[in-house]
């Protein structure tokens, strides 16, 4: 019943329901090293039980406990948009930011408004993640204090400053870009952005 992805604490209970302690159980079987404790109610199997790799992208989708998806530096990573590989999952929510320093790794979340947050986002295995177009869009969103307002300006900031790979990014989805512009967050630079790539 219980596979490689996270579950919660009551999915757990439900499997130690013969054991007249169930909680003793799970304290048990976290400090043997069988179970990994995410957070405060979140589990997972060892890898050396599962004999499978922790699949932090499902991980990252559960985490939260209200929709998310993967976005940010991950996803640009994970596309091959920028060279660094990702050390944690970043991710947006329509709530608080967060952070949470696990076993297996961080994952951080975002937060983004409700109208920016409903598309743009694609079904891999399971997990959800942002689309390329969504993925640098968010990124941008959530940069503080960024005041952009040519495509100029933004294609030095993209190359210098995130060494965005532009030749892996041929032919992009560009109502991505005009739906940011037309939320009114930012739209002098989302508007460079549909500038940049028309």
């Amino acid at each position: 019943m219980l596979g490689a992805k996270p579950f919660p604490l009551r999915t757990l209970l439900s499997v130690l329901g013969d054991y007249s302690q169930p909680i003793f159980k799970v304290h048990q079987l976290v400090k043997s090293g069988v179970l990994i404790r995410l957070k405060r109610g979140w589990f997972c199997l060892a890898p050396e039980i599962t004999r499978q790799t922790i699949p932090s992208q499902i991980v990252a989708n559960e985490l939260y406990e209200a929709p998310s998806y993967i976005s940010l530096e991950y996803a640009l990573s994970y596309y091959g948009l920028i060279p660094e590989r990702a050390m944690g999952v970043t991710s947006v929510v329509m709530g608080r930011s967060k952070r949470f320093e696990t076993p297996i790794g961080w994952f951080s979340y975002r937060t983004l408004p409700e109208k920016l947050f409903g598309f743009g986002v694609d079904s891999r295995d399971a997990y959800l993640i942002a689309t390329p177009e969504k993925a640098l869009c968010d990124y941008l969103f959530t940069r503080e204090n960024l005041r952009i307002s040519s495509p100029r300006a933004l294609r030095e900031y993209l190359e210098e400053d995130v060494r965005f790979d532009f030749d892996s990014f041929e032919h992009p989805d560009r109502t991505i870009f005009a739906a940011y512009t037309a939320s009114g967050y930012k739209k002098n630079l989302f508007s460079a952005l549909e500038r940049l790539f028309q």
